[in-house]
């Protein structure tokens, strides 16, 4: 009875932790099946939707997760230790593929991905890699302004970004990573930006690898 107890025990055990790591995320269900990703946001369409596209995931395993990865046509763009994620990514027009990756801290990794299609609001602004997605020219925002923008990077060269007061030249903003995800309060006025990626994260101005213009933008 003994030995049947513990194995009764520890059934119940990975049962416990497999159906708590296929909990609800942000408005995502997760497939409680053992070593599956789901994503959740968004779906598989043909139909464009605007950038930045928020990707909404998550991992269901009976171990420990270390690190979950978000890719973008092959491209690592985030990566967290957590079995879930919920982040809002830049990407550009026409067809994305999206993959989440989750591994455990075993070293097993799996993964899924997705197809969507995606429309305006983030578009190249000239001929490199960086491309600006929010705020939007000519728009009127409140403050904080919430700005996004992505280095696609091919050659792995990008670890910061940066934003810049235009008129000013005062650094608004600096980070590591080649994704800009971030809020910044304002006084209110008419602004024009400058968003620039960086081949170091704690890089001084002047200097960067590319830099795109963001503005007017009219901040109340």
């Amino acid at each position: 009875m003994k030995s049947r107890y513990w194995v009764v025990v520890t059934f119940l055990l990975t049962f416990s932790k497999l159906s708590t790591m296929a909990q609800s995320t942000t408005a995502c269900t997760l497939n409680p099946t053992n070593r599956t990703v789901t994503i959740c946001t968004p779906e598989n369409r043909t139909a464009p939707i605007q950038s930045p596209v928020r990707v909404v995931a998550g991992c269901a395993d009976s171990r420990v997760i270390s690190i979950i990865q978000i890719y973008i046509n092959g491209q690592k763009v985030k990566q967290f230790s957590s079995n879930q994620i919920d982040e809002t990514i830049p990407m550009t027009n026409g067809n994305n593929n999206i993959a989440v990756l989750c591994k455990e801290r075993s070293g097993v990794f799996f993964s899924t991905n997705i197809n969507t299609a995606v429309s305006g609001g983030c578009q190249f602004q000239g001929p490199g890699h960086l491309v600006g997605c929010l705020p939007v020219w000519n728009t009127t925002v409140p403050s904080p302004v919430h700005f996004v923008a992505r280095d696609q990077d091919p050659g792995n060269l990008i670890h910061g970004m940066r934003v810049v007061d235009s008129s000013t030249q005062a650094v608004l903003y600096q980070g590591c990573g080649r994704n800009l995800d971030t809020w910044i309060k304002l006084a209110p006025g008419t602004y024009s930006f400058t968003v620039e990626s960086l081949y170091g994260c704690a890089d001084p101005p002047p200097g960067s690898a590319e830099g795109v213009q963001v503005g007017p933008v009219t901040v109340y």
